[in-house]
C-alpha cells in the first residue's frame, strides 16, 4: 500500500513539473519515458527507506539523476521553478 500510494505521488508530482515546463499536457512518448522511470525510481526510493537510508540523500538523488532518461532530465529542473508553483504541484500529487 505504500509503494503504491508513493509511486502515485511521485508521478503525479513529476508529472505537474514536466507538464509545467512544457507549458503543455504531456505526449504520449515523454508519459512513457516519464512513467518508466518513475517506476525504477520508487523501487530505488523504497529500498532506500526499507534498507536503512545508508545512503545520504544527496547521493541517493545523484544516483537517481544519473539513472534519468536524457529525454526528461532537462524537463525535471526543480531549481527553475518558483517555490509557489512547485508547492502547488506538491499538493496536487497527493493521491485521492
Amino acid at each position: 500500500e505504500f509503494k503504491r500510494i508513493m509511486r502515485t505521488y511521485i508521478t503525479n508530482f513529476y508529472m505537474g513539473i514536466v507538464e509545467c515546463q512544457l507549458g503543455k499536457q504531456i505526449d504520449s512518448e515523454i508519459l512513457f519515458v516519464v512513467r518508466l522511470y518513475l517506476a525504477g525510481a520508487t523501487e530505488a526510493i523504497n529500498d532506500w527507506i526499507v534498507g536503512g537510508a545508508k545512503l545520504s540523500i544527496e547521493e541517493l538523488n545523484r544516483l537517481l539523476y544519473l539513472g534519468m532518461p536524457e529525454k526528461i532530465r532537462n524537463l525535471v529542473i526543480f531549481n527553475e521553478l518558483d517555490a509557489e508553483t512547485a508547492k502547488k504541484i506538491a499538493r496536487n500529487a497527493y493521491p485521492e
